[in-house]
């Protein structure tokens, strides 16, 4: 069977049912192209969102790392002085 558009009594297309079939399947395979270019898209950016969150997670706990190793040196630097201190009490008894 063949469908014909008209206008003002000139036929602007013909298309056969065949031919409307393989224009609706190429239509629903772009279609479905889309999607699922859409849900890679969606996909890549999700592994985006969730490799930033890793890194600030990792930050987070350099900075803690960094704070601890900071009160450990202000521990050993007091130290330091207090044994300097009596090293200074213990060489003037001498």
């Amino acid at each position: 069977m063949i469908d014909a558009a008209a206008v003002s009594g000139t036929i602007i297309g013909v298309e056969t049912n065949r031919q409307a079939q393989q224009r609706e399947a190429e239509d629903r395979r772009r279609e479905a192209e889309d999607r699922r270019r859409e849900a890679k898209d969606r996909r890549r950016e999700a592994k985006d969102r969730r490799r930033e969150a890793e890194d600030r997670r990792q930050e987070g706990e350099a900075v803690a790392v960094l704070k601890s190793l900071e009160g450990i040196l202000s521990t050993l630097r007091e130290l330091a002085e207090a044994a300097a201190v009596l090293r200074i009490t213990r060489d003037s008894r001498a």
